[in-house]
């Protein structure tokens, strides 16, 4: 049993690795999120954890609704400025963000080497 812990242990880290270079970066948040979680002994999931981590997976065509909020400003016409803290009114937007995945070829990875992973750890036993 302990040759199954191991395979499912070394295939959600591996899977997670294949996830995080995958991982577009723009701020880092995505990938600084990502996490492999251990739920049983037998039993791991690997996942992304922000608000738009399904948006960067699959991307998303339609009308975003903005809340209020506030925001600095650093530059004006296109040139730098002393930070200044603006309100910024609700509003919509419309976007149009094509998918960047990196969680489905790390699923796929997994599905590919999940047998091969196995089948070393319980060669090591037997």
């Amino acid at each position: 049993l302990g040759a199954v812990q191991g395979a499912a242990k070394t295939l959600a880290l591996e899977t997670h690795r294949v996830a995080f270079r995958h991982t577009p970066v723009d701020t880092g948040d995505l990938r600084a999120s990502e996490r492999a979680d251990k739920v049983t002994p037998y039993e791991w999931v690997v996942s992304a954890n922000t608000p738009y981590a399904g948006v960067v997976e699959f991307g998303f065509q339609g009308v975003q609704i903005i809340g209020a909020h506030e925001r600095t400003q650093t530059h004006a016409f296109g040139r730098p400025i002393a930070p200044v803290a603006v309100h910024v009114r609700p509003h919509t937007r419309f976007v149009n963000r094509p998918p960047k995945p990196y969680m489905q070829p790390a699923a796929r990875w997994a599905r590919q080497n999940a047998l091969g992973i196995l089948e070393g750890k319980l060669k090591r036993v037997l």
